[in-house]
């Protein structure tokens, strides 16, 4: 379970609020019927291609994309996240009870999103802002493949339940989206999922099993297919050979564009923020040496 706190001040008091964040799908709310087309199912197909096996599965396996397919989102009165795009390109949120504000930026332009690159967390849209009231029952989709940069602000306790999904017809911006969120880390608050490369393994199977155009005449197709097979090859392209020496080389592609390695990197497949890898208080085993006497904090052994 991640928790995200918000501190609010005041000459009175300060109040301490959060977000219970991913908490599995405790609520088993029916989903919508959008979401159950056949088209909205790849990622859960991904999936279960990736994991191999029916039934019962003994074998521990990282799993925070198959996680992601169903969650809960349980908040508190003044909860708030700030400005941000889901990792995954694609979501849908159902509320369950209570209420929430999603405040989502609209007609970005290119300058926008320079300036939400820089900024982060803290972007503000500048206007371009529009808020869409969640109450009981009320659905949201996120289309699959739009990046959509939103916050959210919990008025009175929630409860939301939701998934992540992509569509068989937006693949290419699918791709293209999750280049542009690992270029922009900062923009996300999730880091990069570490089964991501095992589902883009599956994804490049798939497209060969169902986008096969080598004897199609349709140009459309042939495009499409193409944009696929880019994207794969830019997001694979993500990783840096650098081993354990990301510090100290000035080719590392990961440090020059300031960003956290991703697992497609050599040796360290999720790094914390900097400031994390020179924290003395680290649990053992954490930290990890490199030749040239530096040090990188690992999320994995």
């Amino acid at each position: 379970m991640a928790v995200s706190k918000l501190d609010l001040t005041s000459s009175d008091s300060a109040t301490r609020v959060s977000n219970a964040l991913n908490l599995g799908r405790m609520a088993r709310a029916d989903e919508p019927l959008l979401t159950r087309l056949p088209r909205f199912r790849l990622l859960s197909t991904l999936v279960d291609r990736l994991n191999g096996v029916v039934g019962k599965n003994e074998v521990a396996k990282p799993a925070d994309i198959e996680s992601s397919l169903h969650f809960n989102l349980l908040g508190f009165s003044g909860a708030f996240s700030r400005s941000h795009v889901d990792y995954l390109v694609g979501t849908w949120v159902r509320c369950l009870f209570g209420s929430k504000v999603w405040m989502i930026a609209s007609q970005m332009q290119e300058e926008d999103w320079q300036r939400f690159a820089r900024d982060g967390c803290n972007w503000s849209p500048e206007g371009k802002g529009r808020i869409l009231v969640l109450e009981q029952d009320d659905v949201l989709l996120m289309p699959p493949g739009l990046r959509t940069v939103h916050a959210v602000l919990t008025p009175e306790p929630s409860l939301v339940e939701g998934g992540m999904l992509w569509d068989e017809v937006t693949i290419p911006q699918i791709l293209e989206g999750l280049l542009w969120i690992g270029k922009n880390q900062a923009c996300t608050n999730e880091p990069v999922a570490y089964q991501l490369p095992g589902i883009i393994d599956a994804l490049e199977q798939w497209a060969e099993q169902f986008l096969d155009t080598s004897s199609s005449e349709d140009e459309q197709d042939v495009e499409y297919t193409s944009a696929v097979r880019d994207g794969i090859r830019a997001l694979r392209a993500l990783g840096c050979a650098c081993g354990l020496r990301c510090e100290s080389s000035a080719d590392c592609i990961c440090k020059r564009e300031q960003r956290r390695c991703t697992s497609w990197c050599l040796r360290h497949p999720l790094l914390q923020p900097r400031e994390m890898r020179d924290d003395e208080s680290a649990p053992r085993g954490a930290r990890t040496k490199n030749k040239d006497g530096g040090s990188f904090y690992c999320m994995h052994d």
